[in-house]
């Protein structure tokens, strides 16, 4: 019983401010400059309660880790433009001095008061969209109606050399036709040729929402509805996440998994055999049922935890051999 109140209390009060919590994540993955974004929702129903976050998460090795988010009070619907628009000036005023590489979200999320704002920071993006109206000449089209022998085109892909009007703004329009002959849109600040192999990286979050959710530490099934309390849970949840990451990602440097190429709307995108969470997590879950007692094991994974994602360790030593046998 006396577990059950200190838990309670701790996700009742304040654990740590979010400026805290993103800079120890930043810190233990090494993430300081040219960062990559990323942008989603979910949500679920708890009883009568509609739980709804909107997350702003970083890329570290192809997987999304949580960095910001706010609770949606809105039935659980989707975002507004100023609710996007303050999560990344949240993240700028947090962390002036870095770079972001670029950001990318679905279709939900352009409108032209957020693109109108990353465009004044000069901040890149790669957004999906849905078939809007875009400028063609002196007339507005609807997307679909453009480039009708699209499937004549190498790859079946067009990445437009000329700025049109999409969302009230100036931005870079790219199409190409998936394996089911439909229409995917891009729209961006820049005319890159890889931008379906760049927004493949979007499908990380989609990711990391199944391992905090169903697939791992099962949000889903706690009871919580009062909204500071459901967004502690999620911070220790995300803590826990990224350092679970951290040492899959210390397994795989040692141990590399493969690769595989699975097939998506977006296109093909190819991956490792397993997720980093997974590695990590089952490697946990492995020294926590057989070396829970040894104390060099323990105090070697600590130290791993607290070095660089670039560190190494001996050969000869115990956590190595677990590793490498895992």
């Amino acid at each position: 019983m006396s577990h059950e109140q200190n838990s309670r209390r701790l996700i009742h009060g304040t654990i740590m401010t979010p400026e805290d919590y993103a800079l120890t994540v930043l810190m233990l993955l090494a993430l300081f400059a040219n960062l990559e974004l990323v942008i989603d929702r979910t949500n679920y129903a708890r009883g009568k309660s509609k739980i709804n976050f909107l997350v702003l998460a970083v890329i570290f090795q192809n997987t999304a880790i949580p960095l910001y988010w706010q609770m949606l009070d809105n039935n659980g619907g989707s975002s507004d433009s100023e609710q996007r628009i303050d999560l990344i000036k949240w993240f700028t005023k947090t962390f002036p001095d870095i770079t972001i590489a670029q950001i990318y979200a679905d279709r939900e999320f352009p409108s032209s008061e957020f693109i109108a704002h990353l465009l004044d920071k000069n901040i890149n993006f790669i957004f999906r969209s849905k078939d809007v109206l875009a400028t063609d000449g002196s007339k507005r089209v609807k997307l679909k109606t453009l480039y009708p022998n699209l499937g004549n085109l190498p790859n079946k892909i067009k990445v437009d050399d000329r700025i049109r009007r999409i969302y009230n703004n100036r931005v870079y329009l790219h199409l190409r036709l998936n394996d089911k002959n439909e229409r995917i849109y891009l729209v961006s600040n820049k005319p890159s040729i890889d931008a379906f192999k760049l927004y493949t990286k979007r499908w990380t979050i989609e990711n990391m929402f199944g391992h905090l959710k169903s697939k791992g530490f099962n949000l889903e099934s706690s009871r919580l509805t009062a909204t500071n309390r459901l967004s502690n849970l999620f911070l220790l949840m995300s803590i826990a996440y990224a350092i679970t990451v951290k040492i899959g990602y210390f397994i795989n440097s040692f141990k590399p998994m493969k690769t595989k190429v699975i097939k998506e709307q977006i296109g093909l995108r190819q991956t490792k055999e397993f997720s980093l969470f997974n590695l990590g997590y089952n490697f946990l879950k492995n020294i926590l049922a057989n070396y829970l007692t040894n104390k060099v094991v323990l105090k070697q994974l600590h130290r791993l935890l607290n070095s660089k994602p670039n560190a190494s360790i001996g050969k000869h030593s115990a956590l190595y051999k677990i590793i490498v046998n895992f």
